[in-house]
């Protein structure tokens, strides 16, 4: 079983990059220790695209049996190698999708990366097959529980792997940072006709992406849809993840992040990615599948209108759907509100408590 954890542990730290990363990706909570301690939802995280990609509260307990096992996994292999010398360093992607071979040379890690993570799938399959001609009665019921809480994890294991990969590609912390950065445009009171540039380039780097993945050939067709699934989910989630960074918004705002994310919808339909890719002249052998895009759109768009209710209908809404967004997503409405100037600031620091009281209840 030891060649097992190293294995599969070691595809984990290469995709997630840090085991500060991997353990946000299973669970063990959003942001970095220092960042989780002061108490706001506007400071920086160095786990910002592992953030993306966190468990929401109603899932906490399905990432149970992938907790465990990283959990003993880390544990059996303390003292026999260093998980640390796998991690990436300084492999920022560029944000820029005009540097087409950095971008090429992405493409071809999230291909590596996504593809070792699927071979843990193989890896489980092989510990089951052993536990079933295992000769010696202790080591078959070792084996058997060591198979049983691979399989229960490897689902999820896949899944957060995988995602961690693809937010890493699209530059997940760039495009947070550049939504944040767009300042003074969230706060104005006047209606713009186009979305903000960002959103043009994240879609053209995710064109860009499964052009290389699925001309490639590397990849079978199961394994290229289930890619691009997390793709496009990353896709939205550092949408979400970057509005709720924003700390003054107007309603003309919201209505820029609105059309912010029409933009992304469409620009990742099939048929539009299919478009943009030929007008391009770049090749394209199969067209991406809608996968997950009309469901993720319905849900940061609810998110953004939120922000229309008034104030008793946001802390209802709250109450109702905390277990679907993060504590730092619904402390953002209140705080953006209380920015706006509405009511007295104490009003504001109660809801803001009541929120994370909310939360903790949940945790408990």
């Amino acid at each position: 079983t030891t060649l097992f954890d190293l294995y599969i542990l070691t595809v984990f730290r290469i995709c997630s990059r840090s085991k500060v990363n991997e353990d946000v990706l299973i669970g063990l909570g959003r942001g970095s220790p220092q960042s989780r301690n002061l108490n706001t939802t506007l400071n920086m995280s160095i786990t910002m695209e592992a953030d993306v990609c966190a468990p929401l509260p109603g899932e906490f307990d399905l990432y149970e049996p992938l907790r465990s096992f990283v959990s003993n996994g880390r544990e059996n292999l303390d003292s026999i190698v260093n998980l640390d010398k796998f991690q990436s360093i300084n492999d920022v992607c560029p944000a820029s999708t005009k540097s087409k071979n950095d971008l090429t040379i992405f493409a071809n890690k999230l291909e590596r990366e996504c593809a070792a993570a699927y071979s843990c799938l193989l890896a489980a399959v092989l510990i089951d097959v052993a536990s079933n001609n295992a000769n010696d009665e202790a080591a078959i019921d070792a084996l058997r529980n060591y198979s049983i809480a691979t399989i229960r994890m490897i689902p999820i294991f896949v899944q957060q792997a995988s995602r961690s990969s693809c937010v890493h590609s699209i530059s997940g912390k760039e495009l947070i940072f550049q939504i944040m950065c767009v300042g003074r445009a969230w706060e104005d009171h006047h209606l713009v006709e186009h979305s903000n540039v960002y959103v043009d380039e994240m879609v053209e780097r995710c064109s860009f992406l499964w052009c290389n993945l699925s001309t490639s050939f590397r990849m079978p067709p199961p394994a290229l849809r289930f890619t691009w699934e997390q793709l496009v989910w990353v896709a939205f989630m550092t949408l979400l993840e970057g509005f709720s960074k924003v700390p003054h918004c107007s309603t003309e705002g919201r209505s820029l992040m609105s059309m912010d994310l029409a933009t992304l919808s469409h620009g990742l339909h099939p048929e539009s990615v299919k478009t943009a890719l030929l007008e391009r002249h770049q090749s394209i052998i199969t067209t991406p599948s809608d996968s997950c895009r009309e469901d993720m759109m319905r849900y940061v768009d609810t998110f953004i209108k939120v922000f229309y209710f008034p104030d008793e209908d946001v802390m209802t809404w709250i109450k109702e759907n905390f277990k679907s967004y993060h504590l730092e997503h619904s402390l953002s409405l209140i705080t953006a509100r209380s920015a706006n100037g509405y009511q007295d600031k104490g009003i504001w620091t109660k809801r803001k408590d009541l929120v994370r009281e909310i939360y903790h209840q949940n945790d408990s």
